[in-house]
C-alpha cells in the first residue's frame, strides 16, 4: 500500500517524508528482498513500530500498514492526508509539532524527536514517539526526502503519569504525615525525610539531610544501630526507643521499620513518633491499676468476673475465703454453678444471660463453698463493655457479699413480726408511727382491723386518724397529744370510736413523741386498744354493784331494825324480873348485841361486800 502525506512549513509544500530502500539486491534477489521485508514487518509489529518516508519536493508520504494498525484502522482501506492527521492531532500539541518540525525542515535543530498525541478511530488519544531524519537534501542543502520511525508510547507514558502521580501522592503524604518519617541507607545516612521529623529532631531539612541514625538516637550504641538496621526485613517491625534533639533534650518514641529495596539498593523506611504522652499515661495507667489491685484485694465483699459461660476468670481475697479456696489456682476456671445450691442455678444462669444482653441485675441465693458450708449471698452483677467491639459485652463483673447473717437475723426479725402480729391481733392491739417532718403516717395491721379499714385505704395523716375518732371525743385527743408535745411527756387517753351504722368502740390510747437536741419533735409513735369488751364488762359489773349496794343498805337497815327490837325486847322482860341472875343474863344479852351490831355497822361502813358477805 503506498500512502503520502505532505510536510508543510509556513502554508507551502516543502518536500515529502518517504521512506528509502536499498534496492540494490532486489534485481539480484528478489525472493531475499521478500523474506528481509516480512523480517522487518515482524519487528515493527513486534515493537509497536510504523516507519514514513515524505517526500516534501512532491507532497507526499507513504505510511507502514502498521501506523494503520497503531490508529485502529484496516490498513487496505487507510488514507493519510495532512487535514486528517492534523485532525487527529491533539490540539495542545498543535503548535509544538509545527514549530519543531519546520525547525528541523530549515536545519536550525540537529535532531527530529517528538512525542505527540493522536486521536484513534476509537477517539481515545494515543502517545506516539516519532523520530525522522532528512535522508535527501538538493544542492543547495533543502530538505527532499525524510525518512521517520512511529513508535506506540502510550502505555509508557501513562505509565510514566502513573509514577508521577504517584510521585506526587507519596510527596504529599510525606509531607503532610504527622509522624516523623525518615529513609536511611545501609549505614544509617539519610536519604529522605519530610517536616514532621525535622520538626520533632528540632533540625532545618538541610540539617537532617546531613545525620545519620546514630546522632539522634539516644538508647543504642552505632555498633547495635548498625546490627538492627541490617537485621531489618521487609515485614515491619514496631519498637520503642528514644530520639535526641538538636538541643539535646531526649524524649521517648515508637518507630515503625521496614526494609525496601529500591534499583537493587536496601534502604529502611521508618516512622517514628513522640509517644511521651504515652508513655507518661501507660506509667499512670501502671499506678492507677496498682491502686486498683489494692482496692480489689481490699474490697471485704467479693469482687469476681466471669464470661457468658459463668466460667471464673477473677476473683479476689474476700471471694477466695467465701469459697473456701487456698489460692486463685484452685478456683479460676471453674463453672461458678459448682458453688450455687441446685435450686438458685437457674436464676444465676438468667442473671448471667441479663448482664450479656446488656442489663445490670441483683440477685441473692444460696452457695456451697468449698468446705460444704451453705451461705446466702447478695449479688450484684453489670456488663463490661469490649472497647473492640463496640455494642458487645465482654465480662460480667460481679461484686457479691455473705449475707447469712442477715438472712439469719432478717428470719428472726419477720418471726418477731409474726409474733408481734399476732400477739396485736390477741390483745386487740395495734400501733401507728408519725414522721414529723415528712407527715408520713404508718400504721399496723391490727389497727386498721381496730378501725375497720382496709390497708389498701391508708389514713394518710394525723388530720385524717383525728377525723376517725368519736366527734365527742377529738377534742379531748387533739388536746391531750398537743400538751404531750409541748411538756413532752407520754399521754394516755380513753375514748370512743364511732364505726358505720353507729356502733361504738372504745379504745385507750397511748402516744409518746421523741425530739432532737433543739426540741423540735421528730416522731410520733402510739398504741391503741380496743377495750370495747372490756369497758362494757365494767360497766355491765359496775350495775350490778350498784343494785347490790342498793340490796346492802336495804338488808342494813333491816338488821338494824332487828337489833333494836331484840334490845327492846331484851330490856322489857328485865324490867319484869326480879331475879338478880335473870337480869345479869338480860344484860349480858343486851351487850353482845350491841356489839353485834356495832360489828355489822363497822363491816357496812367498809364498803367491802365481800367482807359483809
Amino acid at each position: 500500500m503506498n500512502s503520502s502525506i505532505g510536510l508543510f512549513s509556513s502554508g507551502s509544500v516543502n518536500g515529502v517524508l518517504a521512506i528509502g530502500l536499498d534496492l540494490t539486491d532486489q534485481h539480484r534477489n528478489v525472493r531475499t528482498l521478500e523474506d528481509n521485508d516480512e523480517r522487518i514487518r515482524l519487528v515493527l509489529r513486534a515493537n509497536c513500530l510504523a516507519f514514513y518516508y515524505l517526500d516534501l519536493v512532491n507532497n507526499s508520504v507513504e505510511m507502514s500498514p502498521e501506523y494503520a494498525s497503531m490508529l485502529g484502522y484496516a490498513p487496505a482501506t487507510f488514507l493519510e492526508t495532512k487535514a486528517k492527521w492534523l485532525e487527529r492531532l491533539h490540539p495542545d500539541d498543535h503548535k509544538t509539532v509545527s514549530e519543531t518540525s519546520e525547525a528541523y525542515i530549515r536545519g536550525e535543530v540537529p535532531n527530529f524527536e517528538m512525542e505527540y498525541r493522536l486521536r484513534t478511530q476509537g477517539g481515545q488519544w494515543l502517545w506516539i514517539l516519532s523520530i525522522a531524519s532528512i535522508v535527501a537534501r538538493d544542492s543547495n542543502g533543502i530538505a527532499q526526502r525524510v525518512l521517520g520511525i512511529l513508535k506506540n508510547i502510550d502505555a509508557k507514558k501513562r505509565g510514566e503519569e502513573s509514577l508521577k502521580a504517584s510521585a506526587r501522592r507519596y510527596r504529599a503524604l510525606l509531607h503532610s504525615a504527622a509522624e516523623g518519617i525518615h529513609v536511611l541507607d545501609s549505614s544509617g545516612n539519610v536519604v529522605e525525610v519530610n517536616p514532621a521529623f525535622c520538626d520533632m529532631l528540632g533540625y532545618s531539612y538541610e540539617e537532617a539531610m546531613q545525620l545519620n541514625v546514630a546522632d539522634w538516637d539516644a538508647q543504642w550504641s552505632p555498633a547495635q544501630l548498625q546490627r538492627i538496621i541490617s537485621q531489618r526485613s521487609v515485614r515491619p517491625a514496631i519498637f520503642e526507643t528514644r530520639h535526641r534533639r538538636k538541643d539535646g533534650t531526649v524524649f521517648d518514641v515508637e518507630v515503625t521499620a521496614t526494609a525496601v529495596v529500591l534499583d537493587e539498593e536496601p534502604f529502611l523506611y521508618a516512622s517514628s513518633r513522640d509517644i511521651t504522652s504515652r508513655t507518661q499515661s501507660e506509667s499512670e495507667l501502671r499506678d492507677y491499676e496498682a491502686r486498683l489491685r489494692t482496692i480489689f484485694e481490699s474490697v471485704p465483699e467479693c469482687v469476681e468476673l466471669l464470661d457468658a459461660d459463668c466460667k471464673l476468670l477473677e476473683i479476689n481475697s474476700a471471694g477466695l475465703q467465701i469459697l473456701g479456696a487456698s489460692s486463685l489456682e484452685q478456683v479460676l476456671g471453674l463453672n461458678v454453678l459448682e458453688f450455687i445450691d441446685s435450686n438458685h442455678q437457674k436464676p444465676f444462669r438468667d442473671c448471667v444471660a441479663a448482664v450479656f444482653r446488656g442489663e445490670s441485675h441483683e440477685l441473692s441465693f444460696q452457695g456451697v463453698s468449698l468446705d460444704g458450708r451453705r451461705l446466702w449471698m447478695e449479688q450484684r452483677a453489670a456488663p463490661i463493655w469490649d472497647p473492640e467491639k463496640p455494642g458487645r459485652v465482654k465480662e460480667m463483673l460481679a461484686v457479691t457479699r455473705d449475707i447469712s447473717e442477715r438472712m439469719r437475723t432478717s428470719q428472726i426479725v419477720r418471726e418477731n413480726q409474726l409474733l408481734l402480729a399476732e400477739s396485736q391481733r390477741i390483745a386487740l392491739l395495734g400501733s401507728w408511727n408519725l414522721n414529723l417532718i415528712t407527715g408520713q403516717l404508718d400504721w399496723s395491721d391490727q389497727l386498721y382491723n381496730i378501725f375497720e379499714i382496709e390497708p389498701t385505704q391508708p389514713v394518710r395523716s394525723d388530720r385524717h386518724f383525728l377525723s376517725l375518732i368519736h366527734p365527742e371525743d377529738r377534742e379531748l385527743v387533739d388536746a391531750a397529744y398537743t400538751r404531750s408535745r409541748k411538756d413532752r411527756q407520754p399521754f394516755s387517753v380513753a375514748h370512743r370510736l364511732q364505726m358505720a351504722g353507729g356502733r361504738i368502740k372504745y379504745v385507750e390510747q397511748k402516744c409518746e413523741t421523741d425530739f432532737d437536741s433543739d426540741g423540735t419533735p421528730l416522731r410520733s409513735r402510739g398504741t391503741i386498744q380496743d377495750v370495747t369488751t372490756r369497758t362494757v364488762s365494767e360497766k355491765n359489773i359496775l350495775a350490778s354493784l350498784q343494785e347490790k349496794e342498793a340490796l346492802l343498805k336495804e338488808v342494813h337497815h333491816q338488821i338494824n331494825n332487828n337489833f333494836q327490837v331484840i334490845i327492846s325486847l331484851l330490856r322489857l322482860e328485865s324490867v319484869h324480873t326480879t331475879e338478880p341472875a335473870t337480869k345479869k343474863t338480860f344484860a349480858d344479852l343486851e351487850g353482845r348485841i350491841h356489839s353485834m351490831a356495832t360489828l355489822h355497822e363497822h363491816l357496812y361502813r367498809s364498803r367491802t361486800v365481800v367482807a359483809v358477805d
